[in-house]
């Protein structure tokens, strides 16, 4: 019975130490998975921060072993403990903390601890070089991250002093001169923003399509005719993601465009909030201060508000020359998504189903636009959007059953009696 006692007591620390290998082992995949986390971020400031805070813990851990190290060494009987052990308030925590210290002071600073013996004064010659390699690299590291926020406010420092040389020297008027200045403000204060064109470059181009599909079709979807090709041909909306799509950044109190303008793109809201006013709504803001005049739209919830999904000014993509019959003001910071009429219709053409369906859709919206302008030429305007019901429309039913978009629009309501 002692033997089974002896072996079964054997085989459960074995299995202990087993359990703490592996415990050691999830210990030193952390750095992995924290590597593996770190990718998702894209915070430059966070990431800066992170890298401090693991500096900082890296620097702490080896202070503790070499404390630890330190401690073991001095308790001898000619160690430097033996100062401490025969004091009245010594503890094992005392000691622990006194070797704390001289383990730090070996990275910066001095401190009255001398090595007693060999073993001590060997060690402590070993830690004072390795000590500066390491304090060295931990003042490095932390003066680049320094210099290269310095660097950035140097940059705008310099772009402002640039531009108020330039107000003075062509005597900008004041009111015109403070749009400018709030603009530069709210970019710089703004989240960090980049092209598309420009941030992707470096992939290859299969990867820029998929991307740009990704993320811009989560916005695009939510019109009709964009959303069906989606579903119906990935292929020419990938390629009208890529190719026929840009962003630009807008900024609180911006005008993205007035009454009369040509336009040739359609928008789509990314994120961010603006406001649009009709001819009747709208006024001349050339010389208008902006923050008092967005203040009294959003007051007044003047014109029509859209978010993030909404479009505007899709007859520029039906109809040659069109010109804006409104004023697109921003409210918030945020991006816009513009879709260039001609690049549309070139990458369009290379795809025969889509550009037959797409010639099918714009033949039903100008007939729409034409009866709008004939019975109330006021109500067009740059919000105008394709009705859902096609009745009446002097569409060909043959075109529209055949059509890849005829089963897309014969869910909205009246398409059916068209068809």
């Amino acid at each position: 019975l002692a033997a089974e006692s002896s072996l079964s007591s054997l085989s459960a620390l074995r299995v202990f130490r087993m359990a703490r290998s592996l415990r050691i082992l999830r210990v030193l995949k952390i750095e992995k998975i924290l590597k593996e986390q770190l990718k998702r971020v894209n915070s430059m400031l966070l990431l800066n921060m992170v890298r401090l805070v693991q500096l900082l813990a890296m620097l702490l851990m080896l202070t503790h072993v070499l404390a630890c190290i330190w401690f073991w060494i001095g308790n001898s009987d000619t160690g430097w403990l033996q100062i401490f052990a025969d004091s009245e308030n010594y503890s094992v925590a005392l000691g622990y903390a006194v070797a704390l210290h001289w383990a730090f002071t070996n990275f910066h600073g001095t401190m009255e601890l001398a090595p007693g013996n060999m073993s001590e004064r060997f060690f402590a010659v070993f830690v004072l070089v390795y000590g500066m390699i390491i304090f060295s690299s931990f003042v490095s590291v932390t003066t680049d991250i320094m210099l290269q926020s310095q660097h950035a406010y140097k940059q705008r420092t310099k772009h402002r002093q640039k531009l108020q040389a330039y107000f003075l020297r062509h005597s900008i008027p004041v009111e015109l001169m403070l749009l400018v200045k709030k603009w530069v403000e709210n970019h710089e204060s703004g989240e960090d923003w980049e092209d598309d064109a420009v941030l992707l470059q470096e992939l290859p181009v299969s990867l820029q399509r998929s991307v740009l599909l990704e993320v811009r079709v989560v916005t695009l979807e939510s019109h009709k005719f964009f959303a069906w090709m989606y579903s119906k041909s990935v292929a020419s909306m990938r390629e009208v993601c890529y190719a026929a799509i840009t962003s630009c950044s807008i900024h609180a109190d911006q005008v993205v465009f007035s009454c009369g303008d040509p336009c040739r793109q359609m928008y789509f809201v990314e994120s961010g909030e603006l406001r649009y006013l009709t001819r009747k709504q709208g006024r001349n803001i050339s010389n208008t201060d902006m923050t008092r005049l967005v203040a009294q739209i959003t007051r007044l919830q003047l014109g029509k508000k859209l978010k993030k999904g909404s479009w505007i000014c899709e007859p520029a993509i039906w109809v040659q020359d069109w010109h804006n019959l409104g004023e697109l003001i921003s409210l918030t910071n945020g991006v816009l998504l513009k879709i260039d009429t001609n690049t549309l219709s070139k990458v369009v053409s290379s795809f025969p189903i889509t550009h037959y369906n797409m010639m099918v859709y714009a033949q039903a919206a100008v007939q729409q636009m034409s009866a709008v302008v004939e019975d109330e030429p006021d109500q067009l305007t740059d919000l105008w959007e394709m009705r859902s019901n096609l009745q009446g429309q002097q569409v060909s039913s043959r075109r529209l059953g055949q059509g890849a978009l005829g089963p897309c629009l014969a869910e909205e309501p009246g398409l059916e009696e068209a068809s």
